[in-house]
């Protein structure tokens, strides 16, 4: 009986770890990204005047950071916001943490250990990605141009911007407590916040499409409005640029294809997930598996 206990606890104990250890490489790489090599060329100028140039607009009585007449959204939201698109963006903006370990544990569960497998190995892509972008590109977010023009200082901490009106409309500093312990000021382009919710929203969005599971539905239509909310709050907040959001989104269309195409096909990666069952039944040792 002791055999047979510690048995099943070490098969549950090793399907467990075999699914969700890209996620927990992920917290290693997030935690240890201040002490990884960076670009010394920071992108303050190029990066507002592209942005400018293709998502610019006018408003009258306001001008952009450079004097001209043509705004970035986060310049103009910097003026006028509103109480509860505060309260949509500071909920959505903070999602990010909760909804992909949610989504993981979900999967994991429910007795779909190699989609958890799938799910965590495209999330560590999605951001490894992002990282080395951001190590080899660092830029600056708008809300530095906003409050310190386009001048390069390396020195500066990180600032909530808008999701200060958060804090103040919920009287908490939530935010200002996240943001004043980052180590990555210059990591705007791509917008990570854009794209971990996203993977959760594609992902539940193809597993529903092609086994039509009920709680797929309802991650799917759960990850839509909050991954829509928060490419919303991360412009509304001057965080990011529009097309830092679009870059991020960009990093899960190539994670998904260097899975799809790259590692899905690796020897070991199919041995992996070969070893994994999705039947607790199985997984438990209460069902004897089919013969091959």
């Amino acid at each position: 009986m002791k055999n047979t206990t510690t048995d099943t606890v070490w098969r549950v104990l090793r399907s467990f770890l075999l699914t969700t250890w890209p996620m927990m490489l992920y917290g290693v790489l997030y935690f240890s990204f201040g002490l990884l090599p960076k670009s010394s060329a920071i992108d303050v100028r190029p990066l507002y005047e592209l942005e400018r140039t293709v998502f610019g607009i006018s408003a009258v009585g306001m001008t952009g950071a450079d004097g001209g007449a043509t705004l970035t959204f986060a310049e103009y939201f910097s003026a006028h916001n509103w109480a509860w698109a505060d309260i949509v963006s500071g909920v959505c903006y903070i999602c990010w943490v909760p909804i992909p370990i949610l989504f993981t544990l979900y999967l994991y569960f429910k007795g779909m250990h190699r989609r958890t497998l799938c799910f965590t190995l495209i999330f560590l892509l999605t951001n490894a990605i992002g990282f080395a972008i951001q190590c080899l590109h660092p830029a600056a977010a708008p809300w530095y141009v906003m409050e310190h023009g386009f001048a390069v200082l390396p020195a500066t901490a990180s600032n909530a911007a808008g999701l200060l009106r958060f804090d103040a409309l919920v009287g908490a500093p939530l935010f200002e407590g996240i943001y004043s312990c980052s180590t990555n000021v210059f990591g705007a382009f791509p917008s990570l916040h854009a794209a971990k919710i996203c993977v959760v929203c594609l992902y539940s969005a193809l597993l529903f499409e092609r086994e039509r599971r009920p709680g797929m539905f309802v991650w799917s239509v759960v990850s839509v409005a909050i991954t829509l909310g928060t490419w919303f709050a991360a412009v509304y907040t001057a965080h990011h640029y529009i097309l830092d959001v679009l870059a991020g989104v960009c990093c899960v269309g190539v994670a998904y294809l260097v899975f799809a195409y790259g590692i899905r096909r690796l020897p070991l990666f199919r041995r992996v997930n070969g070893s994994l069952t999705d039947s607790w039944a199985e997984l438990l040792g209460t069902r004897v598996p089919p013969t091959r």
